[in-house]
């Protein structure tokens, strides 16, 4: 059903997520690849002062197979029965609903957006709630309100685990049509609670956190942002988890004639423990560089080659599974696109060194191709192909004195495949689709591995 007042609906339906898809890592560790969000920009004015408000349904159901092969040391008691494969099959079903309001006050000076996104399974249940509140052009000044809240109900592969999380993100912004430039305040705020089996890996959680960001967008010549901020984060149930980040951030972009762009970008963080700890797990400090240069050839023909350098060091080693590294990947990609499909294909070489643990240093050669076509719906075909080579076949002694042990790691040929579409069918339906597979062959073969996910989700539009 939708309703319409003085006007089109204010804003596109939400993008909702495909059936199966992941909630974000609970990871607390903050990556240093995190998405860098562009600055507000002005939105065009519109001719149109009548607000509107625009009401969209939709309902279907989705379901999500996946399977996971692999090998691993087989005991009765305490005695050895070998090498054994193991199987994870794991199929799931749902009906889902999805609701979003939008529209629009004050002759569009507001606008405004609310979804909820309701999953009702046999082995996940879950309701997403999320908000979006502007308020633009005010002498210059915009700000916009995001709260989120999400509980989600996990019983896949064994598991009974219950999520409640809320998050939101508050901005504030200012124009100086003077400097062609913007300067923004925003605000973070999270909170997380869990409980049940597989609750132990994911520890309750609350913090905070500002950024700062100056950017300056001109309508011609080059771009660049500059922003810095920190975050507090503090666990309930174990003060030696909290911590204090500090991130700092800069990128730089210039089109160029004829069609070419260049963009720079760094991030540098910090994330120190605020009470003594007995490991560096939250001491450390990483950074990140990212480089690309696209070039038009044709109107058909495009290339693009990307850089990307990764670091991160504990203040000190204290565990087999914390160690420095540095990570270099470098990927060349020429790119055809002719009316509706376009292919992009090319090799990518990627470098981890770590001096500290050299067995899981490597190099990997690898190529990957992309077909993706585009006219009543959208479609993506992925095929890759790659070999990582580790250089050392010996892990780092356990402790001082000990003897060197043989790595756990083992070089292997991998090949995988991914396909994503979104078909819209008769009668206002629309289908989803995402499958992957991959395959490992490893030297040492009791480490060869399999895996593949396929997730449908179709869906009637009102």
């Amino acid at each position: 059903a939708r309703a319409e007042v003085g006007g089109d609906v204010a804003a596109d339906s939400a993008r909702t997520p495909t059936a199966g898809e992941a909630s974000a890592p609970d990871s607390t560790q903050t990556p240093a690849a995190e998405a860098r969000p562009a600055l507000a920009r002005p939105e065009p004015v519109s001719t149109a002062t009548h607000d509107t408000l625009g009401v969209h349904f939709e309902i279907g159901a989705s379901s999500d197979i996946s399977s996971e092969q692999f090998y691993e040391d087989a005991f009765l008691d305490s005695v050895a029965l070998g090498i054994k494969r193991v199987d994870s099959p794991e199929s799931r079903a749902a009906a889902v609903w999805h609701t979003s309001l939008a529209g629009t006050r004050g002759e569009r000076a507001i606008s405004y957006r609310l979804d909820n996104e309701l999953s009702w399974g046999d082995r996940v249940r879950s309701d997403l709630l999320s908000i979006d509140w502007r308020h633009a052009n005010v002498n210059e000044w915009r700000w916009a309100l995001s709260p989120r809240a999400e509980f989600r109900h996990d019983r896949t592969f064994g598991r009974d685990l219950e999520q409640a999380r809320a998050s939101g993100t508050a901005k504030l912004s200012h124009t100086l049509p003077a400097l062609e430039s913007t300067i923004e305040l925003s605000g973070l705020g999270e909170w997380l609670r869990t409980q049940g089996s597989g609750a132990d890996f994911i520890p309750d959680r609350h913090g905070a956190g500002l950024m700062l960001r100056w950017g300056r967008e001109p309508l011609a010549g080059s771009e660049w942002q500059l922003a810095i901020g920190a975050t507090r984060r503090t666990f309930p149930d174990t003060s030696a988890r909290d911590h204090m980040e500090e991130r700092a951030e800069v990128s730089w972009h210039r089109d160029l004639e004829g069609g070419h762009r260049v963009d720079l970008a760094g991030v540098a963080g910090r994330r120190s423990a605020l009470h003594s700890t007995l490991t560096s797990q939250d001491r450390f400090s990483e950074g990140e560089l990212d480089g690309a240069l696209e070039l038009s050839l044709t109107t058909a023909w495009t290339a693009s080659l990307r850089g990307r350098f990764e670091s991160l060091r504990y203040d000190e080693r204290d565990s087999t599974g914390l160690f420095d590294y540095h990570l270099a990947r470098v990927e060349f990609e020429p790119r055809r696109a002719s009316g509706a499909w376009s292919v992009r294909a090319g090799p990518r070489v990627e470098w981890l060194s770590s001096s500290a643990e050299a067995s899981e240093a490597y190099t990997e050669l690898g190529a990957h191709l992309e077909l993706e076509w585009f006219r009543t719906g959208w479609w993506s075909l992925s095929p890759g192909y790659g070999y990582r080579q580790y250089r050392e076949t010996l892990a780092a002694a356990p402790a001082p004195g000990a003897q060197p042990v043989l790595a756990s790691r083992s070089s292997y040929a991998f090949a995988q495949v991914e396909l994503m579409g979104d078909q819209p069918l008769a009668l206002g339906i629309k289908c989803r689709l995402l499958a992957s597979g991959r395959l490992e062959q490893h030297s040492d073969s009791a480490q060869d591995a399999r895996s593949l996910y396929i997730s449908l989700d179709v869906r009637r539009l009102f």
